[in-house]
């Protein structure tokens, strides 16, 4: 039996630099907070817990004096609770998203409306929501889409972590129901890369394993693509869930993926346990 690992599998830039910066905090500070789950993986929060780094909703809950913004991103409504409560704060948002923040903050200064493709509730729309100075609308998919109202001018643009197929598929809708649309794609590069790499490696295997949090939506989207190519998916959060016997029947060939919140040790615990065999 071969097994094929995704290249690009596992933390991406944004989240690795958020958990190893966390991390290097914890070893002068005490009782860090971080707004939400630092990464939608509760193998990496069971190790930040350890540590002394807890998730709270809101900046009122914190236990001490420091606050990490989590690679999610948040609005300014919670920089200026932060700033009033007089937290240290460490800001540890992705690159993408604040991109993503300004591109809406500047399009929407003069209440221009904002059209973001993605979920309503995911904590990233959120915070970029909270950036918008105008009307805005969220998107998720071409039925939601298709319900907008028509507009004049918008901009529409998209969460990072949205596959960018799914961003094509809108984009025609949105361009029907606006006439002045500015169209910005604000993909991240690695969900790109690693959304390619899923559909082609299991479009050339047996069987699928997708390692990472089931909370987590991106490897949530990683899990649906390969399924759709390769029905014998699985998504798993650690070797030991894996099902006996997963690899013995009728399984020549087996690749593997891991979502951009996975840690190198769960990938790699995923690995070796096929490689075992």
């Amino acid at each position: 039996m071969s097994v094929q690992v995704a290249r690009h599998a596992g933390f991406c830039m944004g989240v690795r630099r958020a958990v190893l910066e966390a991390m290097k905090a914890a070893d002068t500070e005490k009782d860090i907070a971080t707004i939400g789950e630092l990464v939608h993986n509760p193998e990496v929060i069971r190790k930040l817990s350890e540590i002394g780094i807890h998730a709270v909703t809101s900046p009122s809950e914190v236990p001490g004096r420091t606050v990490v913004i989590r690679s999610h991103g948040v609005g300014p409504d919670v920089y200026r609770e932060l700033d009033t409560l007089g937290l240290k704060t460490i800001d540890l948002t992705c690159p993408y998203v604040q991109k993503l923040h300004t591109i809406v903050a500047r399009y929407s200064e003069t209440g221009r409306t904002v059209i973001l493709v993605g979920s309503a509730d995911h904590p990233e729309v959120v915070g970029t929501l909270g950036w918008c100075k105008g009307r805005f609308y969220t998107v998720h998919d071409l039925a939601q889409a298709e319900a907008l109202p028509e507009m004049d001018e918008a901009l529409a643009a998209s969460q990072t972590t949205v596959p960018h197929e799914e961003w094509e598929a809108i984009l025609p809708v949105l361009r029907r129901k606006v006439r002045q649309l500015t169209a910005e794609d604000t993909i991240c590069t690695a969900t790109v890369l690693r959304q390619k790499e899923a559909r082609t490696l299991a479009a050339s295997v047996d069987a699928m394993l997708v390692v990472g949090g089931l909370d987590s939506s991106n490897t949530r989207r990683l899990y649906e693509t390969c399924k759709s190519i390769c029905p014998r998916t699985l998504l798993v959060e650690r070797a030991a869930d894996i099902p006996p016997g997963f690899a013995d029947i009728h399984s020549e060939s087996i690749g593997i993926t891991a979502g951009a919140s996975t840690p190198d040790w769960s990938l790699k615990e995923v690995v070796t346990r096929m490689t075992d065999k």
